[in-house]
């Protein structure tokens, strides 16, 4: 712990409800869903094409945040 805090590194909490996922897991998750609402998916190459976009469209920052 003092280590992550001399690197400069912000340490979270898992919360309560659900400590086996990380923080940054809710970000990507959230992200995910709101990019499905509406939508229909008939096959598996669908979805996949949509993912593939999801990934693509999104910016450097929405990674960094993912990564730390």
């Amino acid at each position: 712990m003092v280590k992550l805090l001399e690197l400069g590194w912000e340490v979270m909490s898992h919360p309560p409800y659900s400590p086996d996922m990380a923080p940054s897991d809710y970000h990507l998750f959230r992200s995910m869903q709101n990019s499905w609402n509406g939508k229909t998916f008939t096959n598996d190459d669908d979805l996949k094409s949509h993912l593939v976009q999801f990934f693509a469209d999104k910016d450097q920052k929405f990674y960094v945040y993912i990564c730390t």
